[in-house]
């Protein structure tokens, strides 16, 4: 695992992974493959509509996400503290592509560690049906949660 990182803030997120299903063992493996990636407070992470093959787990500060319209002023649809996942939620485009269904920008100093689609995929590939079942109903809760509040 990443040393650069607090044990207390990896374990936030080994039990976040956990409680989606993902078994302590291929959790542990996804989080050796992570990428880093401090934000200064208002920094925007990604916006609404950029490329969506990598997701964000916040491991220290927190994350604004939100939805905007043209025309519209942005409405935030989740705070996101350490332990918590964004940019997970996306959509297809004209050309197949998978594009960031909202926005998130740094509320205050944050570190997140990025996994890429492909890496997610590989450790998913391992995992048994039941498991596979209980990650989407997770996934399935926490998108229900952010959609029901746009």
């Amino acid at each position: 695992m990443n040393l650069q990182v607090s044990a207390q803030a990896q374990e936030r997120l080994l039990s976040k992974l956990s409680s989606m299903g993902i078994a302590r063992p291929a959790a542990t493996a996804l989080l050796e493959r992570h990428m880093l990636v401090r934000y200064p407070k208002g920094a925007e992470l990604f916006s609404m509509g950029s490329p969506a093959d990598v997701v964000f787990a916040v491991l220290t500060g927190l994350v604004k996400v939100y939805s905007s319209r043209p025309g519209v002023d942005p409405v935030l649809v989740e705070l996101a503290g350490p332990g918590d996942l964004v940019g997970y939620a996306d959509f297809a485009g004209a050309d197949g592509g998978r594009s960031q269904q909202f926005g998130a920008m740094a509320a205050t100093k944050c570190c997140v560690a990025l996994f890429t689609r492909h890496q997610i995929s590989e450790v998913l590939k391992g995992l048994e049906p039941e498991a596979l079942l209980g990650i989407a109903e997770a996934i399935n809760s926490m998108w229900s949660s952010v959609a029901y509040r746009t």
